[in-house]
């Protein structure tokens, strides 16, 4: 069900994504400028270049990413929040463009966290076409940020309030899935090297966030070249991946935990260097690659790029791609 670990010093964040079916995510590369008001009642234009993974195939809904000032956002499930009524002082903002909307306006965590004044966030899915099954529920979902200062926070919505339940700093930089991040920080004191207890080896959002929590906790000097330190983080969050096969959607979403879905996909993200690693798992017909994306080399954004499947191919512009959804057929960049 996802897990992300974020390594404050060196400014790396990597993270997994759990699913009982294939997603078919979609690797853009937008430009600034873009209006964003077809798809939910908060609307606003893009101040910042970023690079996003579209998922399932639907256009609005957008689950990680990065921008051109170093902040990273990811969307995990957190089956157990409980979003606000409607606010009819705010406009509503639909649940998987969180992610986009602070992409495109925030340049640092304390930004993002801003932002929540602005909107109400909508808890209800659309639908969604998954390989031919459709799956219609309400979301549950927290959100995690980081900045290239080496600021991060998770925001997570509780007991219907309309305010968030916001964590900072070191308490932020790891997060699984349920239950709220307050009690994975209080189970977490049992276990090595916080308290007495071995760590666990199971799948459980409690097991992988213990894991991750320890083994973040365990790292002492970085090592001298940046390929030794993505080597470490990546290792540290492999520690959380989940083993399984996805192409049965029909089996999966039936007979598989709520708690414990295959890795389907990685990210792991440089914030000080903008790159950006889209790492195949193997769980989608025993595919395995790294896509490398230098998102320096695309700055500034002239037009639209996408990779239309990370596991086999690479960015293009998005004008070869008319067999794409039209998610984005509203928006044009900045001249």
């Amino acid at each position: 069900m996802c897990s992300r670990v974020f390594w404050r010093k060196e400014k790396l964040v990597s993270r997994t994504m759990d699913l009982p079916y294939f997603d078919k995510p979609r690797i853009y590369i937008l430009p600034k400028g873009i209006e964003n008001k077809k798809y939910s009642e908060y609307t606003w234009k893009s101040k910042y270049d970023s690079l996003v993974i579209n998922e399932v195939g639907t256009p609005d809904i957008i689950s990680e990413g990065m921008n051109e000032c170093g902040l990273a956002a990811h969307l995990l499930s957190l089956l157990c929040a409980k979003y606000p009524k409607h606010n009819y002082c705010k406009p509503t903002l639909h649940f998987g463009l969180w992610v986009k909307t602070i992409l495109d306006q925030a340049s640092t965590v304390q930004e993002a966290v801003n932002l929540h004044n602005e909107f109400c966030l909508s808890a209800k899915y659309k639908t969604w076409p998954i390989l031919g099954s459709v799956l219609e529920s309400y979301a549950g979902f927290h959100l995690a940020i980081e900045d290239a200062h080496g600021d991060c926070a998770v925001i997570e919505y509780v007991d219907g309030n309309f305010e968030p339940k916001i964590y900072r700093g070191y308490d932020a930089s790891v997060v699984t899935n349920e239950p709220t991040l307050d009690c994975h920080l209080q189970n977490v004191r049992k276990y090595y090297p916080f308290g007495n207890h071995i760590l666990p080896g199971g799948s459980l959002p409690q097991e992988r966030f213990v894991r991750l929590a320890a083994l973040k906790e365990l790292l002492t000097e970085a090592p001298s070249s940046i390929n030794n330190r993505l080597q470490t983080i990546n290792a540290i969050c492999s520690t959380a991946i989940t083993p399984g096969c996805v192409d049965d959607v029909e089996y999966a979403i039936a007979n598989v935990s709520h708690d414990i879905f295959p890795t389907t996909w990685r990210v792991t993200s440089d914030l000080k260097n903008l790159k950006f690693y889209f790492i195949a798992d193997g769980s989608h017909r025993g595919i395995y690659r790294t896509l490398e994306i230098d998102f320096k080399k695309y700055l500034p954004v002239k037009n639209i790029k996408v990779c239309m499947n990370p596991y086999t191919e690479d960015l293009r512009d998005y004008g070869c791609c008319p067999e794409d959804c039209e998610a984005w057929s509203e928006t044009k960049g900045e001249e």
